[in-house]
């Protein structure tokens, strides 16, 4: 047997060719498509409907949110207590999630039990009731959450963040307030549920174990379901930015300072997107950053700092986030320009470049290791009209991207007079 010596770090490889999986789709009777990756042998498979359904789909704020969270606690035929004895006993369970663009309601599930959990799923998504019992407790519930929430400054700064760069009336900036919780009537939710639901396009999501039962179950309780012919035209509303670029929320008695730092960006359809990702990693994508290194690591100033690019289908924003003590908040931010500016100035060592394309190569291999995985990968080119080569090209940036472009990519998005800032907290 060869003995391996462990002083030795294994040899490091770009990668040479991808050979990511790709889906089956095909389209139900009634016009569904479906995206189907069949890559594992154990006889199990998730199934997710998807709706155009999102919270900045809604005019009021809210009630996508309760519409998504309240499919499964009771349908004209079971209670919620019901529900989830059923799909407990087939050794599955359900899962709604919403972001600002798409709801998700995910069936796990064995195989065998298909026929039975599809059922379920169907029940759910096209007969719930919405009981008002049901509605009160939850609203109960999420305002108790928000009131306890309210006073974390991180929460807070993450809130409302957005509503500065694209205004608190445009749909990716609106935030909820405590009055809202009063605001919802039970008439909303049937209302939305009927537009985004009953009556709008969806797609079906399968990844696991595909049989040959798998598309027959599919058609049976999702086929008849016929499809509109307007499709969902994004948004459109009209971006109104905040005219100040410093923003301060006081928060008395708080333990922090929560800072938030960026601006809008382009989103993955641009040419300039791979290079952003790639320069948004050295900045702060990653535990070996700049920022990790100088605020945390040298400084001292917080326990974490990040920085991301938040990609929703009409529209992204470039954000760096932080908490610190109140009395280091300006040196904090000090400090965070002046990586960027670092950036925009001096060429980044051949050492760190080399580094940060070997993190990023081995992260993308990573991202799409299982079911799960591909399917997720898959959405993100989908729901931004892009395909498979998207993810080519980004590996051929990662490994062709030199000092210079990193200069030329930071100073022309990342101009320090447009990144917005918020602060929540202690004055100091």
């Amino acid at each position: 047997m060869q003995m391996i010596d462990r002083n030795i770090a294994p040899e490091i490889k770009d990668i040479k060719q991808l050979n990511i999986r790709k889906p089956d789709m095909v389209k139900l009777s009634g016009g569904a498509e479906v995206f189907l990756f069949d890559v594992s042998d154990q006889d199990f498979v998730k199934v997710e409907l998807n709706f155009d359904a999102g919270s900045a789909r809604c005019a009021k704020t809210l009630i996508a949110g309760i519409t998504n969270k309240l499919l499964s606690e009771g349908t004209k035929t079971h209670s919620a207590a019901e529900i989830a004895n059923l799909i407990d006993s087939y050794g599955g369970f359900f899962e709604t999630s919403i972001n600002n663009d798409i709801a998700v309601v995910a069936l796990y599930t064995l195989n065998k039990y298909l026929d039975r959990t599809l059922a379920l799923l169907a029940e759910i998504v096209y007969e719930p009731v919405f009981a008002r019992e049901e509605l009160d407790i939850y609203l109960a519930q999420k305002k108790n959450e928000f009131l306890v929430n309210r006073e974390r400054v991180n929460f807070v700064a993450r809130l409302m963040f957005p509503s500065l760069l694209f205004g608190k009336e445009h749909p990716y900036g609106r935030y909820a307030q405590v009055s809202d919780f009063d605001r919802v009537q039970r008439d909303d939710v049937i209302r939305f549920h009927k537009e985004k639901y009953l009556n709008a396009a969806f797609r079906i999501m399968v990844a696991g174990k595909v049989t040959e039962e798998t598309l027959p179950l599919l058609e049976k309780y999702f086929g008849a379901v016929s499809l509109p012919r307007e499709v969902d035209s994004g948004i459109s509303s009209t971006i109104s930015a905040s005219g100040s670029k410093e923003h301060f929320i006081e928060k008395e008695g708080a333990v922090q300072n929560a800072i938030r730092i960026g601006k809008q960006l382009v989103g993955r359809q641009h040419p300039d997107y791979a290079a952003l990702r790639i320069v948004n990693t050295i900045l702060g994508g990653y535990f070996g950053s700049r920022l990790m290194m100088n605020i945390r690591e040298d400084k001292g100033y917080t326990y974490g700092i990040g920085s991301g690019i938040v990609n929703l289908r009409d529209a992204a924003y470039f954000y760096i986030t932080s908490e610190v003590k109140a009395e280091v908040t300006d040196l904090a931010v000090d400090e965070i320009l002046k990586e960027i500016r670092k950036l925009q100035t001096e060429a980044v060592s051949a050492d760190e470049l080399s580094l940060v394309k070997n993190y990023l190569q081995g992260e993308f291999q990573r991202s799409f290791d299982g079911p799960f995985a591909l399917l997720s990968r898959f959405k993100e080119i989908y729901y931004s009209n892009l395909d498979y080569d998207y993810f080519e090209q980004y590996i051929q940036k990662v490994k062709s991207i030199d000092a210079e472009e990193i200069m030329h990519i930071a100073n022309n998005y990342w101009s320090v007079d447009e990144l917005y800032r918020l602060i929540v907290g202690k004055k100091q």
